[in-house]
C-alpha cells in the first residue's frame, strides 16, 4: 500500500483543530463585532458616511474571522488560522476609537496602527503561519515595534488630548512622531509586497498566485493610504475605500484556495480512471492535474544506485524545503518509491496527498521500474562508450593527444468630518 511521508513533526501530527464550540464562538464574536461596529459608527458624529465606514470595516474583520476559523479547523498544525483570527480581533477593537466612553476611546486609539503590522505578519507568514526567512522576520518585528512604540509615544505626548494615556501636551512633537511612523510603515509595507511579488512564479497553483497577488495589492494600498495621510491628499477617502476593499479581498482569496483543495480531492476519482486507462503513460501530467499544481515534479528512488532520478533516469537531488516548495515521499512496503515536489500551499493538504498516493500507488511503482531500466541502459551505453574510447586510444598511442575541457493625529481606519 502506498503511503505519503515527509518532514512532518510529531507536534504537527498531534495537532488538533478547534472544537465546535470554538467555531460557534467565532461566529458569535463575528456577529457581535458586526453589530458593535455599526452601533459605534452610527452613534458617533465624527465619521463621514458612517454606514459606509461600518460596512468597509466589517468587510475586513468578518472575512478574517471566518477564514481564520476555517483555516484553523482544516489545518490545525498551521499557525495561520489563529493568526488571522487574532488579526480580526485586534482590528475589531480599533473600532472602539469611535466610542464616546473615555476608556474605550483610549484603547481604540492605542491599538489603531497595530492591524497594519498584523496584516504584514499574516501575508508574509502564509501558508504555514511561520516567518521562514530572516528578512521576513526582521520586517515583521520592525513593523510591530513601529506601530506599538511610536503609537504609545505620540499618545503620551498628546496626539489624542482626550485619551486617558495622554500625560503631556506637545502636539507638534507628537505630529513629528506620527510622520516618522507613517513613513517607516509605508517603507515596511512596500518592502513586504516586494518580498511577496518577487517570489511570485507563474508556474504556481492558480489560487496561490491569486492569493499572493491579493496580499501584495493589500500591502501596497495600505502604504499608499499612509502616504496619502502624510501628504494630506484631497482624495484620501477614495484611497481609504480602495484600501479597505483590497484588505478584504485577501481572506476571500484564501477561501478560494481552500475550495480549490477540496475540489482537487474530488478529482482523485478521475485520476484513478485515467491511470487505469493509461497505466504506462506519463504520470506527471495526471498527478499535476489531480493536485491542481502545474509545477509538480517527480523524482524516483533507485535502490540499486542509491539515488533519486528523474523520469529519464538521470540522477537528481531533492531540493528540499526551499522557498515556495515542499516535498513528500510516497512509500510502498516501507520502501521509498517516488518523491513529489510541489507548491508549498499544498503541504497542509495531507488528505489530498494520501488520496493521490493511494490512487497512483501501483502506477508509480511501475513507472519507477521503467525509470530504473532507463538508468541501466544509460549506464550500459556509458560503459560501452568508455570501452570504445579506450580501444581507440590504445591503438593510437604513438600519436594520441589528450585534451582537457574547461568549462491632528490621523487614523487609517476612520474618516473625520473635520
Amino acid at each position: 500500500m502506498a503511503v505519503v511521508g515527509g518532514s512532518t513533526s510529531p507536534a504537527e501530527l498531534g495537532a488538533r483543530g478547534p472544537g465546535p464550540w470554538v467555531l460557534c464562538g467565532t461566529v458569535v464574536v463575528g456577529l457581535g463585532t458586526l453589530l458593535g461596529s455599526i452601533g459605534l459608527a452610527m452613534a458617533g458624529d465624527e465619521l463621514v458616511r458612517p454606514g459606509l465606514q461600518a460596512f468597509l470595516f466589517n468587510w475586513i474583520t468578518i472575512p478574517y474571522l471566518i477564514s481564520g476559523a476555517l483555516a484553523w479547523w482544516r489545518r490545525p498544525e498551521s499557525r495561520l488560522g489563529p493568526l488571522m483570527i487574532a488579526t480580526a480581533f485586534v482590528m475589531a477593537l480599533t473600532a472602539l476609537q469611535w466610542s464616546q466612553v473615555p476608556g474605550l476611546f483610549s484603547l481604540g486609539h492605542l491599538l489603531d496602527m497595530v492591524p497594519s503590522a498584523m496584516f504584514l505578519h499574516v501575508f508574509l507568514a502564509y501558508p504555514t503561519g511561520r516567518l521562514e526567512t530572516r528578512p521576513r522576520q526582521v520586517l515583521v518585528v520592525a513593523g510591530y515595534a513601529t506601530v506599538m512604540i511610536l503609537q504609545l509615544a505620540k499618545i503620551l505626548l498628546g496626539a489624542y488630548p482626550d485619551s486617558l494615556f495622554a500625560i503631556a501636551s506637545h502636539a507638534a512633537l507628537a505630529g513629528r512622531i506620527e510622520q516618522v511612523q507613517l513613513i517607516v510603515m509605508s517603507v515596511l509595507l512596500l518592502t513586504g509586497s516586494a518580498l511577496l511579488l518577487v517570489r511570485r512564479s507563474p508556474a504556481r497553483r492558480r489560487p496561490a498566485t491569486l492569493l499572493v497577488d491579493a496580499f501584495g495589492l493589500a500591502l501596497i494600498m495600505l502604504a499608499v493610504l499612509y502616504i496619502a495621510g502624510l501628504r494630506g491628499w484631497g482624495q484620501i477617502e477614495t484611497v481609504r475605500h480602495i484600501t479597505f476593499a483590497a484588505l478584504g479581498l485577501a481572506p476571500i482569496a484564501f477561501l478560494l484556495g481552500l475550495l480549490d483543495a477540496r475540489l482537487a480531492r474530488a478529482d482523485v476519482g478521475a485520476l484513478l480512471m485515467e491511470l487505469r486507462a493509461h497505466p504506462t503513460g506519463d504520470l506527471r501530467e495526471p498527478l499535476a492535474r489531480a493536485l491542481h499544481d502545474p509545477s509538480l515534479t517527480l523524482a524516483y528512488w533507485l535502490p540499486q544506485y542509491d539515488t533519486w532520478a528523474d523520469p529519464d533516469g538521470r540522477a537528481v537531488t531533492l531540493r528540499g524545503a526551499e522557498e515556495g516548495r515542499a516535498t513528500r515521499i510516497i512509500y510502498r512496503d516501507d520502501q521509498p518509491v517516488v518523491a513529489l515536489e510541489f507548491d508549498r500551499t499544498l503541504a497542509d493538504e495531507r488528505e489530498l496527498l494520501d488520496a493521490v498516493a493511494a490512487a497512483a500507488g501501483i502506477a508509480l511503482e511501475n513507472s519507477r521500474l521503467q525509470v530504473e531500466l532507463r538508468a541501466r541502459l544509460q549506464e550500459l551505453q556509458g560503459s560501452r562508450a568508455g570501452s570504445s574510447t579506450r580501444v581507440r586510444r590504445s591503438g593510437n598511442d604513438s600519436n594520441a593527444t589528450c585534451t582537457t575541457a574547461h568549462s491632528n493625529a490621523w487614523s487609517p481606519w476612520r474618516s473625520n468630518s473635520s
